[in-house]
């Protein structure tokens, strides 16, 4: 009988669902390459052609987790209809939809016991958005409508203040009409914003 062989994108694909699945599972430390395997009925050497290791396929899957919204961010950044604040408020609110459709994912990231795959995930966030952010705030300086003196290492302070109201969320996993003032307040003063130009709705 003769095997068939599938594309090595659906193959590929298929190994970081089921790693995916039994991290949310059974939790990373817990999951074994074998065990990844197993889910799709593959040998183990089709994982290695693929993926040097289970850390690997962690990289991938963060990675995959990201790509819809960097699409989206991409669309954004190349839409010449927004000025810079409106971008920076629709690339706020992008990364605050980013568990729309992974919520099990997030969850188990978020748990104590991920502390380091967290810090992981945070850290990949960072570096795919502190360009992206950067860009809108140059372009915020070209407009005049910003006053920022460092524009990069303001970004990557922006970006980590929202990833701490990510990470905290208040009301019922809402975050409340105070905090979004408040931190409306901080980017408008940070930024050198006329106050009242951002409309941040989380």
């Amino acid at each position: 009988m003769t095997r068939i062989s599938k594309d090595p994108d659906i193959r590929k694909n298929e190994l970081v669902d089921a790693a995916e699945a039994l991290f949310v599972a059974a939790g990373y430390e817990n999951t074994s390459v074998s065990a990844i395997v197993k889910r799709i009925s593959v040998a183990q050497g089709t994982f290695y052609y693929y993926f040097k290791s289970k850390e690997d396929i962690l990289e991938a899957v963060i990675a995959r987790v990201f790509d819809t919204a960097i699409a989206e961010t991409e669309s954004v950044i190349n839409d010449t209809t927004l000025d810079a604040a409106e971008k920076l408020v629709r690339l706020i609110q992008i990364i605050f939809t980013l568990k729309d459709n992974r919520e099990d994912f997030f969850r188990y990231i978020h748990e104590d016991r991920n502390a380091l795959l967290h810090q992981k995930l945070a850290g990949k966030l960072l570096d795919l958005l502190s360009p992206i952010l950067t860009s809108i705030i140059q372009q915020g300086l070209r407009e005049k409508s910003f006053s920022v003196e460092y524009p990069s290492e303001t970004a990557e302070l922006i970006l980590v203040i929202i990833g701490y109201l990510y990470d905290h969320p208040h009301e019922e996993s809402e975050v409340s009409e105070k905090m979004i003032s408040a931190v409306t307040g901080m980017l408008e003063k940070t930024l050198g914003i006329a106050s009242g130009k951002l409309k941040l709705k989380i």
